[in-house]
């Protein structure tokens, strides 16, 4: 039986696109997710016509039964390839997890169809929003019809909800790599091991991320010696779309991101770091930032006003938290119905090993999702 992907029968989680026959994931830890019965099991994935750098593939992982590490872990190289993702000598039911591990910056991911065996032969018919092909029922036996009756069941929902925005830490840049040693591929990204999953998984929430290498509210991430902010996709202007540079690669028109499709109970705003290498604690220039961060709390609220905010920093320096939290006390004051408040995270301690390019390593990001873990029970009673 080939099964396409489908929110009706799977369970699906981030910002996605479905683009003709194939279901791009968009920023890191997109994934869909199901349980059916099988004996084997293979997925259909597609990414980018034009090859890419090494660096720059796009990486899927595939979970199985809620283990804790993959059965598969794959870079995309070709346009379009198949992989067997479950093979047992006999069926059983078994729950897929399939996630996106690379972030939006960089190679497609795209599910393009599964394809599910019984008794060593595919079922016949495709499965469409959740209906069996008739093909294979036609003058069948009872028997037959047992066999190829091949159900897909929708994982159910997490008690809570959570959306987190962010930049490369929240990706997991470089939490799998070495300061000094590697040079970051998308191989070393794994959002799997980043705080912000390890906090939702802590919390028995759903989650989405809207995440970005480098991004920031007034500035990408800058050298110590440029003095202009680089202002190429800041967060306020990628938060509103869907996948904004999906769009851009395929030729498609931008499309407005529908926040009445996912409504979190609490949005996590994890973003100051890259700005601060150009702040670098200039008044202006923090006054700016300011000012900027302010907006963005409006346009979140505005676009998520059933949600919950909780702004954070300090992971990899402390520089902005003063201003980040003196912005989030003028919202609060401005918006006294809303639910907002602050935490100064930790800065990275070397002893517990640094990434590629500075960046926190797993046990940063353990360390960090458990201070995270703790504040969300406070702050919203979970």
């Amino acid at each position: 039986m080939k099964v396409k992907p489908d929110s009706k029968t799977m369970k699906i989680m981030g910002r996605t696109t479905q683009v003709q026959d194939v279901l791009y994931l968009g920023f890191s830890a997109s994934y869909l997710e199901f349980e059916t019965t099988a004996d084997s099991i293979s997925v259909t994935m597609c990414t980018d016509e034009e090859p890419l750098e090494e660096c720059h593939l796009g990486w899927f992982a595939v979970y199985l039964d809620d283990e804790k590490q993959p059965v598969l872990r794959q870079a995309l190289t070709k346009p379009e390839e198949t992989f067997v993702i479950f093979q047992e000598e006999r069926e059983r039911r078994v729950k897929v997890r399939l996630v996106k591990m690379s972030e939006a910056a960089f190679g497609l991911v795209g599910i393009k169809e599964f394809e599910i065996l019984r008794g060593g032969t595919a079922e016949s018919g495709v499965l469409e929003n959740g209906a069996a092909g008739n093909s294979a029922l036609e003058n069948g036996s009872p028997a037959q019809e047992a066999k190829n009756d091949t159900s897909i069941i929708k994982t159910p929902a997490r008690p809570h909800r959570m959306e987190v925005i962010g930049d490369s830490i929240t990706c997991g840049y470089g939490n799998e790599g070495v300061l000094n040693k590697d040079a970051f591929t998308t191989a070393q990204e794994n959002p799997e091991e980043a705080y912000a999953v390890l906090t939702a998984n802590a919390l028995h929430a759903d989650y989405q991320l809207v995440s970005w290498s480098g991004i920031g509210v007034i500035t990408n991430w800058v050298p110590e010696d440029v003095n202009e902010p680089l202002e190429e996709i800041l967060m306020p202007e990628l938060y509103p779309y869907r996948d904004r540079r999906l769009c851009e690669r395929l030729g498609m028109p931008l499309e407005q991101w529908d926040n009445m499709q996912y409504m979190p109970e609490l949005i996590v705003l994890h973003l100051g770091t890259n700005d601060d290498s150009y702040v670098r604690k200039i008044p202006e220039r923090q006054s700016y930032f300011g000012d900027r961060y302010y907006a963005f709390l409006e346009d979140i609220h505005r676009r998520n006003p059933q949600s919950a905010i909780l702004c954070t920093l300090g992971v990899m320096g402390q520089n902005l938290c003063g201003e980040e939290e003196r912005q989030t006390l003028r919202f609060a004051a401005a918006h006294p119905g809303v639910k907002i408040g602050y935490l100064i995270l930790p800065e990275q301690d070397e002893a517990d090993g640094i990434g590629a390019d500075f960046h926190p390593s797993k046990r940063t990001h353990q360390k960090t999702a458990a201070v995270l873990t703790q504040k969300v029970k406070e702050f919203m009673g979970w």
